[in-house]
């Protein structure tokens, strides 16, 4: 009788926490094409048809990113092997490289607007209100990146409030509609902004956090994977694309802003912790690791004053399947 109910309870706690293949998503982010002098965020042509050749072999659903909304809303499913494009910035190169490709591929995509820089001038780097329009009228989304592409973490609530109420303004007078899909700038996110966006009236918002999504993700905090020449082989592609998302509950710290040099994460998960493997960026180093059964503990030290760190933990099951979690942390300190 005991292990009957430890089973149950096991399972019941657990449950929570694990993962639905079916619902497992994943959103690519990309921000320039063919712009070679700026490999942080370019992707060639080259690479990109690679990519979008490999999600159409392989018979991968690539949906419109308005389709989350009612995922999260209604619970209503989607389908296996789902991926989302989305495209930050509006860089005129989406018009000139991507828009023809995906076009082709008949693959629906999203572009993250930050409206201060539209432009008309022949030698802007971003796209012209005629152009967005031109890709509008082609079922091309557009959602809110601001008015001026600052990080949200630089500046007070009124600021944070003005630079997205801006852009919400812009894209209603062009396009005709308030979006309700936001991505951060610089992916830079705090439990401040996600508040500001919930009053606001925004149903989800991106971050530049790499993994997974499923129904159980916060909505004011969505990962996608950042796709540019470094990290767009087509052997980490199809990695990524792959990926399910690893589940972790009772994650500290509950915000990303951090204001030691060191700090303490510590999670809980429905795989032995010593099974993860964790991994931060920059100066900043795992100096110490507890493994707890199904809890672990990381101790994370050298981290410098206005830098951001990524933390990435994974699990690989059965030698081939990725769990992937991502959570970016910034150093603030005052």
């Amino acid at each position: 009788m005991m292990i009957r109910i430890f089973f149950f309870l096991f399972f019941f706690f657990f449950a929570k926490i694990t993962y639905s293949i079916e619902s497992s998503i994943v959103v690519l982010m990309y921000h320039r094409f063919n712009q070679t002098e700026l490999s942080s965020t370019n992707i060639s042509t080259n690479e990109f048809v690679k990519q979008m050749n490999f999600l159409k072999e392989n018979n991968f659903n690539v949906l419109p990113l308005s389709y989350l909304v009612s995922f999260f809303k209604k619970k209503e499913t989607i389908p296996k092997n789902a991926v989302f494009i989305t495209i930050d910035d509006g860089y005129k190169s989406v018009y000139n490289h991507a828009y023809p490709i995906l076009k082709s591929f008949k693959f629906p995509f999203s572009v993250f607007l930050s409206t201060d820089f539209v432009s008309n001038e022949k030698n802007s780097d971003f796209m012209s209100w005629d152009m967005i329009k031109e890709m509008h009228s082609d079922n091309v989304e557009f959602f809110n990146h601001t008015s001026n592409h600052e990080s949200l973490l630089n500046q007070n609530e009124d600021e944070i409030i003005d630079t997205i109420l801006n852009a919400q303004k812009k894209i209603k007078s062009n396009l005709g509609f308030f979006p309700s899909i936001f991505s951060y700038p610089y992916g830079e996110n705090s439990q401040k902004t996600k508040y500001i966006l919930k009053r606001i009236g925004f149903d989800l918002a991106f971050t530049q956090n790499s993994g997974p999504i499923d129904i159980e993700s916060d909505q004011y905090f969505l990962p996608r994977f950042p796709i540019n020449s470094e990290f767009g082989s087509i052997e980490r592609f199809e990695m990524i694309v792959n990926t399910k998302p690893l589940k972790l509950s009772n994650f500290s710290p509950a915000d990303t802003i951090i204001k030691n040099e060191n700090f303490l994460v510590e999670f809980s998960s429905a795989y032995l912790a010593d099974k993860i493997k964790c991994y931060i960026n920059n100066s900043a180093k795992i100096i110490k690791i507890k493994n707890n059964n199904y809890q672990k503990y990381l101790k994370i030290s050298g981290l410098e004053e206005k830098k951001n760190y990524r933390l990435n933990c994974t699990f690989v099951k059965n030698k081939k399947e990725i769990y992937w979690f991502g959570k970016t942390f910034y150093v603030r300190k005052n």
